[in-house]
């Protein structure tokens, strides 16, 4: 499975990408803020010193198949530049279900990457193949109320604001509440 777009190639992980994602992540800027996620990877890994930027990219291989749509595992996607090759971050869909054609989305994105159009690119080949090819009517985004860039970003990409999720999630042992977006397929791109 793969995802084409004119600047991108989006694809399910696999080990041989590795030294790209290693790659990418050290060419990571420091940490922009709090929500800035695969920069606390790094985080992460010197504080537990057993893991390593490697490790990290193993947990997103095997964790593929917790990733499913319809019971098919692989719409975590990578995102790499058609040119250079670089690995600059994912696009999921998740949550799926048949009944009522809709799913979850989740993106990130190197902060190398911010402000370059590639995570717009990224997520609206995906939500182009959500409607294309699995024939999903609506596609939900759960954004940590805080988390200002990106439900900026969601709103840039023509989602639409529904609502908050009190307490939606338990974030480093604290509730959390939960900006609810949707796109639908009906919707302008």
């Amino acid at each position: 499975m793969r995802v084409d777009s004119d600047n991108l190639i989006l694809r399910p992980f696999k080990e041989r990408d590795m030294d790209r994602f290693v790659e990418g992540m050290e060419g990571q800027s420091d940490v922009v803020d709090e929500y800035d996620w695969f920069g606390n990877i790094d985080a992460v890994i010197k504080r537990e010193r057993r893991a390593s930027r490697r490790s990290a990219f193993k947990m997103f291989v095997s964790s593929q198949d917790d990733v499913s749509i319809f019971d098919n595992p692989g719409l975590r996607l990578q995102i790499f530049s058609r040119d250079t090759k670089c690995w600059m971050g994912y696009v999921a869909i998740y949550d799926a279900r048949w009944n009522v054609e809709s799913a979850a989305m989740d993106y990130y994105l190197l902060n190398q990457y911010w402000r370059r159009g590639v995570a717009t690119e990224a997520v609206k080949a995906t939500l182009g193949y959500c409607w294309d090819v699995l024939k999903l009517h609506r596609i939900e985004a759960t954004i940590e109320e805080g988390n200002v860039r990106s439900l900026r970003f969601a709103e840039s990409i023509g989602m639409t604001f529904e609502g908050i999720r009190r307490h939606g999630a338990n974030i480093n042992g604290q509730w959390k509440n939960l900006c609810v977006y949707s796109k639908l397929a009906n919707e302008d791109p």
